[in-house]
């Protein structure tokens, strides 16, 4: 398993050469957006994705992507998912096997998403945690939740109250977890002031991190 970190920072600019590069799916969601942090993160995702389909396959762009009804991406040959957080954007890529990964920053807990989604145990166990350990537990179960769903290619609403995150999270070691009879693999990790995790459902020896640079990446780009 490889996991690719990218740094988005807010006056990044996009070199005018490469827009003519994007995916049809990826201008068309773009015509909807004015944010412009989100358009970073649809159009930089999308770079970094070719970047790694590069490193990983040396598969220059387009590659056809089928998404299902919840946005679940699959390539002919390999697995990948992508999550971004304001200046964050990951991707995550396996050979062998389906893949999920969510990023999320430390701030201010949602007390009440975490009463709407959380399971009963989880909701008692962070209202009686001391309020210097709330976010951490809520941002750590959040990303759990986030990447089981986009593993699974299923909405967050159709897990609400019922797959509990494992309490046990040791930062970039690989722990195991059975939900609904079926076991999966997963590594938490944080980087600067942001928590992300991965899931599989296959069992994995390394787990290999990247951050890759605007450097590296439109250097690669240029390939294609």
């Amino acid at each position: 398993m490889d996991i690719f970190f990218f740094k988005l920072y807010k006056n990044e600019r996009v070199p005018i050469p490469f827009l003519d590069t994007l995916s049809k799916r990826t201008t068309d969601r773009l015509d909807k957006i004015n944010h412009h942090i989100r358009r970073l993160h649809i159009i930089y995702s999308e770079f970094l994705l070719n970047y790694v389909l590069y490193q990983q396959q040396k598969t220059k762009s387009p590659v056809e992507i089928i998404y299902n009804s919840q946005g679940k991406p699959f390539l002919e040959k390999g697995h990948y998912n992508i999550s971004h957080s304001n200046e964050w954007i990951v991707c995550a890529y396996d050979d062998s096997g389906s893949i999920g990964i969510d990023i999320e920053e430390y701030k201010k807990i949602k007390s009440g998403l975490a009463k709407f989604f959380f399971t009963n145990n989880e909701f008692s166990h962070l209202t009686n945690l001391p309020s210097s350990e709330q976010m951490k537990f809520f941002i750590d179960t959040w990303t759990f939740k986030e990447s089981y769903v986009k593993l699974k290619g299923i909405s967050i609403f159709d897990i609400k109250g019922r797959v509990e995150a494992p309490r046990r999270r040791i930062h970039f070691l690989k722990e195991d977890v059975k939900i609904n009879g079926n076991v999966f693999y997963y590594v938490h990790g944080s980087i600067e002031n942001y928590s992300w995790c991965v899931i599989t459902e296959r069992d994995f020896s390394n787990c290999n991190i990247r951050i890759v640079s605007s450097e590296e990446l439109f250097n690669t780009l240029k390939l294609f």
